[in-house]
Parts: structure tokens; sequence; C-alpha cells
């Protein structure tokens, strides 16, 4: 009797760990990161791809590519697309690519190439 109380309480802590290391995993992948931390460390951000969620503050679409510029209370940044850009003023949640374009001395110009948006 005690022997099943043991594994029913083994099986129910595994249960529980899987749990949460599912969960803490889903959190990590889908966390937005603030604009700020990736517009002042680029060569750390470069190359990832990342989560954003931010206001348009503004954008352009040409033919089929489009750009905008999303602010997320922390800073801004501009999110390169293919396709129609979102209009001024939408809430979006962006999955893309990290570019540093240049870098010269403080100064760095940082884009994101879209791969998925939500608005």
């Amino acid at each position: 009797m005690q022997s099943r109380q043991l594994a029913l309480l083994g099986s129910i802590i595994v249960v529980c760990f899987a749990i949460a290391a599912g969960g803490g995993w889903w959190w990590l992948t889908h966390r937005a990161v603030p604009i700020r931390a990736i517009v002042n460390h680029p060569s750390q951000y470069d190359g990832r791809t990342v989560r954003i969620r931010g206001v348009v503050e503004g954008s352009i679409t040409v033919i089929r590519y489009g750009g905008y510029k999303v602010n997320d209370g922390t800073g801004s940044i501009i999110v390169l697309t293919r396709g129609v850009a979102p209009k001024r003023g939408s809430k979006v949640t962006v999955s893309g690519q990290v570019k540093s374009v240049f870098q010269i001395g403080d100064i760095s110009g940082v884009v994101i190439i879209e791969y998925n948006r939500r608005e």
C-alpha cells in the first residue's frame, strides 16, 4: 500500500515538473523583448529572432514592400515587411530577425525583418 502511494506521489511530482518546464519554455519563447534592449545592444541581438509588441507610429507601403515604426514605450524600431504595412495607431505583435544595418561609434541603425505579425 505504501509503495503505491510513493509511486503515485512520484508520478505527480514528475507531471508537475513537466508542466513547469513547459510553461517556462513557452514564456521564454513567447515573451516580448523591450525595444530599448535591441536598440541599445544591437550586436547582442543581430541575427536573432525576437518578438516585440507596441503601437505603430508611422508606416509606408511601396508596391509589395513596407516599413513601419513600432514604439513599445521603451523605444522605437523600424520593421520591414513583405506586404502592406499596418496603419498608424495599430497595436502589433511582431516576430522577426534583427539586422544591424550600420554602427558608427555609439550610433547604430537597427531594423527587424518581419516574419509574422498580429494586429
